[in-house]
């Protein structure tokens, strides 16, 4: 109900019209990669079935959620010469997905080894190496924005801003808290 709540507003704005495709395929990315993880879990769990490589996982980052909410919001907000450069958008948008992605596995490592869920630590690489990940792909995604900035400013400091406000709050906290 809630997706149709969302989808109709959505539908009440006139881009929605031209971008719906880019929304749907994105909302089937993130049911798609959530329903991965989940399948990944319970095989480890069940049947001590192989953890998917670290490559892999990155990958599935549509789990994390924030490129359908940036699809979303765009669709929502902003104005006709951003939505023009909308796949550019989603292209950084998916990059940044994947810095999220790595910032909250960082942070959230011992919960999620107490509760025996995915996470890039427990697949085989080291901290330094997901930093270093992290700093990789942080510098594609500054790539990905600059051209961006002329025609839609505030969506370029939005994703920005979703790198520096992360790489703030994940560093010092697990989202959770104690629990």
């Amino acid at each position: 109900r809630m997706l149709a709540e969302l989808r109709d507003d959505l539908a009440g704005r006139a881009a929605f019209t031209a971008h719906h495709g880019r929304w749907r395929d994105q909302l089937s990315r993130y049911l798609t990669a959530m329903t991965r993880e989940w399948d990944w879990h319970n095989a480890r769990g069940r049947d001590g079935g192989a953890a998917p490589a670290f490559d892999e996982y990155l990958l599935n980052a549509d789990n994390f959620g924030s490129s359908f909410v940036n699809v979303s919001h765009w669709i929502f907000t902003s104005e006709p010469a951003a939505l023009n450069r909308l796949d550019g958008l989603w292209t950084a948008g998916q990059e940044v997905q994947k810095v999220l992605r790595l910032l909250n596995d960082l942070a959230s490592r011992d919960r999620e080894q107490e509760w025996d869920d995915l996470n890039a630590l427990t697949l085989g690489v080291t901290p330094e190496e997901v930093r270093q990940r992290i700093a990789d792909l942080v510098a594609r995604c500054r790539e990905l924005i600059r051209p961006l900035r002329d025609e839609c400013p505030r969506e370029a400091r939005y994703l920005e801003r979703q790198i520096g406000y992360s790489t703030g709050f994940y560093g010092s906290t697990d989202y959770w808290g104690e629990l």
